[in-house]
């Protein structure tokens, strides 16, 4: 079922499971193959350099605690490079 894949795929992701919680899905995506010819790429966007970074917060990776640049989803359009490892905020997250 599509809850048990979920929670299956949170568990995996997050090492725990939400327990005595309705699951509410929001989001439902489909993927199609279309058969024909592939379209072209889209141009490439030139680039805007790194985007202003909102502050930095320490975070955890394989070889221990990091001070990382955070950014906001909002701020950051086609074009801008960021170096990482680095946190993006999305409002709604």
């Amino acid at each position: 079922s599509h809850a048990r894949t979920f929670v299956d795929q949170y568990h995996r992701e997050f090492g725990f499971e939400l327990e005595g919680r309705d699951l509410l899905i929001d989001d439902f995506r489909v993927r199609a193959i279309v058969p024909g010819a592939t379209p072209a790429p889209p141009p490439s966007v030139p680039s805007l350099g790194a985007p202003p970074a909102f502050g930095s917060c320490r975070a955890y990776f394989e070889n221990g605690w990091e001070t990382v640049s955070t950014y906001k989803f909002e701020d950051l359009k086609p074009g801008h490079e960021i170096l990482g490892p680095a946190i993006i905020v999305q409002s709604i997250s």
